[in-house]
């Protein structure tokens, strides 16, 4: 959980400082993923959990997230900066 508010922190300082120069800084806080990475170090057990726990009960993938990722790097989106988006699966309500 502090690693999450550091990039939050983070992503709100960088929006900030950056605006001058018409940069957006944003953040996707993704949840565990079906990746090589996540299977391999979190597991595929933890996995399943954690996808249990979600309000949308499955496990994520990377695929979960480009649509965030389009949208943020969008001319749809150029007065959106300082945000954090949680791709999660409704885990964040927990």
């Amino acid at each position: 959980m502090a690693s999450k508010g550091a990039v939050i922190g983070l992503t709100r300082g960088l929006a900030t400082d950056l605006a001058a120069y018409n940069i957006t800084v944003n953040a996707i806080l993704p949840t565990a993923s079906r990746t090589p990475g996540g299977e391999k170090f979190i597991g595929n057990e933890t996995l399943e959990m954690v996808g249990q726990m979600q309000a949308i009960k499955r496990v994520g993938t990377a695929q979960d997230v480009v649509g965030v990722t389009c949208f943020l790097t969008s001319e749809d989106c150029h007065l959106v900066t300082g945000q954090t988006i949680s791709a999660d699966g409704g885990l964040v309500r927990l």
